[in-house]
């Protein structure tokens, strides 16, 4: 579907949706139902957020208006286990965040089934953090989420993971970098991740 269309009309078709995004999670932030997330949950709503948005355009060309079940079932169990690094913690909140935003895109008329999906993502949720357990499991990354518990940070904190990945950079020895298995390449699948 997208052969149809050049670079430039697909960069213009993203930039487009991606500030649709942003303006509708900013006018979120201004709700009740945002204010009623926990803090931790506040803190990290835009990045949910905004990618939940991009990635529904990116490999299902929908807009918020246009999101879809299938799509929104595609997103949460194949492709956030798999493309975000972080702890289950961290997602514990993508299915409070989104419920919320998605009751405010309903009723701001932005998502005509918005309370609709939010039953998907609530249905959804045992299966997303299913996944990801099951994906971490004996992972280098597991390993490394575990050294973050015993330094006490939060992982389910975007800030600390970061704090992580930048921690166990200084500690990486060059032989150790060029390594095929090594914690450095996770921080920079994590930033791919984040960018993709």
């Amino acid at each position: 579907m997208m052969e149809n269309y050049n670079e430039l009309e697909i960069e213009e078709m993203f930039n487009h949706v991606m500030s649709d995004i942003e303006k509708a999670e900013g006018d979120f932030e201004k709700t009740l139902s945002y204010k009623q997330l926990k803090y931790s949950e506040q803190q990290d709503a835009r990045e949910i957020i905004l990618t939940f948005g991009e990635w529904l355009f990116d490999y299902h060309l929908e807009e918020i208006a246009s999101w879809s079940e299938t799509s929104v079932r595609d997103i949460l169990i194949a492709i956030f286990p798999h493309k975000i690094s972080a702890d289950i913690s961290f997602f514990k909140k993508i299915v409070p965040v989104l419920s919320s935003f998605l009751e405010f895109a309903f009723y701001a008329n932005l998502q005509k089934n918005g309370l609709k999906l939010i039953g998907v993502i609530k249905e959804l949720e045992p299966l997303m953090l299913n996944e990801v357990e099951v994906s971490l499991k004996g992972s280098l990354e597991e390993k490394l989420y575990n050294l973050g518990k015993e330094m006490g940070l939060d992982l389910s904190s975007l800030d600390d993971l970061e704090k992580l990945y930048a921690f166990v950079d200084r500690f990486e020895t060059p032989e150790k970098k060029s390594s095929k298995n090594n914690i450095i390449q996770l921080s920079t699948a994590k930033k791919q991740k984040n960018n993709a």
